[in-house]
């Protein structure tokens, strides 16, 4: 089955801290949920539950995937068994998840893994250490053309370098990209690059077209929703109908948006 939305949280098997004072987190935890997934493990068995009327994965380390979320199996035979599915059920050593095709007749074998499935985007151009990418919805450029350039590096003015500071990543809508640094700029601005001060949850809800990323950050320790991609349009036609909804200032010293300080 295809499932076209998908939930991210902080609390999922293997997810990327949003972190703390240093820069990257905020790339490395979007590259994962947007293009690579995580949280990969091993399952020591795979069989069909006919009580439940589900699949069950055991793994006997242990694991935090989460009810209601997708997870995506492979390397099982039957391969009835492999694809993404939606997680009906969890224990401390197990996960049921249902089948499209019901009871695949045997249980499972191979070397079977489970793990949280990326949303499907597409980086097309990164730095060598990985801060500074862009990425895109996987459809048709000429349908879709603006990407998202993402620079979470130690810029000049990422962080005042203060006690109240904040800690800010470049998020930019562009289109015509030739490279990471050539490219027609629409807009930039900042979105928060750390979860200082907060107990640093994060969830993700997203599509092949939109996503919105509500990260925990400063001592009001409060989830804000930031959001990037295309919107449905009641022009014919419309190419532009992309949205970036970002943070309140471009500067991370800004005294009205001190981290520190309790809303």
């Amino acid at each position: 089955m295809d499932f076209p939305v998908k939930w991210y949280s902080s609390a999922m098997q293997g997810a990327p801290s949003l972190g703390d004072t240093t820069e990257g987190a905020l790339a490395t935890l979007l590259k994962a949920v947007l293009v690579t997934g995580f949280g990969n493990l091993t399952v020591n068995s795979l069989t069909w539950d006919a009580t439940l009327g589900w699949a069950v994965a055991t793994i006997d380390g242990g694991h935090s995937y989460l009810n209601d979320s997708v997870i995506a199996i492979s390397g099982a035979s039957p391969s009835g068994y492999n694809g993404e599915h939606r997680v009906m059920k969890v224990s401390a050593t197990k996960v049921w998840f249902a089948l499209d095709g019901g009871d695949p007749g045997i249980a499972a074998s191979g070397t079977i893994t489970i793990k949280i499935p990326g949303l499907g985007w597409v980086i097309t151009h990164e730095n060598a250490n990985g801060q500074v990418f862009i990425v895109r919805s996987p459809e048709l450029v000429d349908a879709y053309p603006v990407s998202l350039r993402i620079d979470n590096t130690a810029f000049s003015g990422w962080s005042s370098g203060s006690g109240n500071t904040g800690y800010l990543a470049k998020v930019a809508m562009v289109e015509d990209v030739v490279d990471l640094d050539t490219y027609t700029l629409i807009l930039e601005h900042r979105w928060p690059a750390t979860g200082r001060y907060s107990d640093k949850r994060w969830d993700l809800v997203g599509d092949n077209l939109l996503f919105y990323f509500a990260p925990a950050y400063a001592t009001g320790n409060v989830q804000a929703i930031y959001s990037f991609g295309y919107i449905n349009s009641v022009r014919p036609g419309d190419r532009y109908h992309c949205i970036l909804n970002t943070y309140h200032s471009s500067v991370a010293s800004d005294v009205n948006r001190a981290w520190q300080i309790s809303a």
